[in-house]
């Protein structure tokens, strides 16, 4: 009966010297999970193994820090909009490919784009599938609004190829911004 006790013991306390050892988060009572390193020299790199627990009815608001809801590094936007994932982006941008005309290309890339918020990158992208500097031009006036970073439109224009273009795009964003 003695060396069951033992036995039973022993086991025990190395269950929990393991379980102490493997325990790299908090203790499920705990709230969310938070990013506490703000980003290097403004990079936006964030360092997700350096975590500590927050309590979810006492959020910390310090800038900086990592926001649950947060898609690829990228917070809730401007305007409270938040861009399209890398995984829904890839699968738009699979099914619009698979048209073969221009036109067709610019029916879908706009359904597809309609409810959705893009990054500039993103947009560059859905330019690459046009063929004619007309159609890259049209959707390039169709997805300024759908842009959440808008500051970053100009680069935009190196990918408009005559110089017509990239006047005429940026008379429509002066345009808009008038608004």
């Amino acid at each position: 009966m003695k060396k069951i006790t033992l036995t039973f013991g022993l086991i025990i306390i190395n269950l929990l010297a393991i379980s102490a050892q493997s325990s790299n988060y908090p203790s499920p009572y705990c709230g969310q999970f938070e990013n506490v390193n703000p980003p290097n020299n403004n990079t936006g790199i964030y360092y997700p193994n350096q975590r500590c627990c927050i309590n979810q009815y006492r959020p910390n608001n310090q800038i900086g820090y990592y926001h649950p809801h947060q898609i690829d590094h990228y917070p809730f936007y401007y305007n409270g909009w938040r861009p399209i994932s890398s995984h829904n982006f890839n699968l738009g941008y699979s099914s619009i490919i698979r048209y073969v005309f221009d036109e067709n290309r610019l029916v879908a890339t706009k359904r597809f784009v309609r409810n959705q918020h893009l990054s500039v990158n993103q947009v560059i992208k859905l330019m690459h599938v046009f063929t004619w500097e007309k159609t890259k031009l049209k959707f390039a006036k169709y997805a300024y609004s759908k842009t959440y970073d808008t500051e970053n439109y100009f680069r935009v224009f190196d990918f408009l190829f005559f110089e017509t273009s990239r006047i005429e795009l940026d008379k429509f964003i002066e345009h808009q911004l008038v608004k």
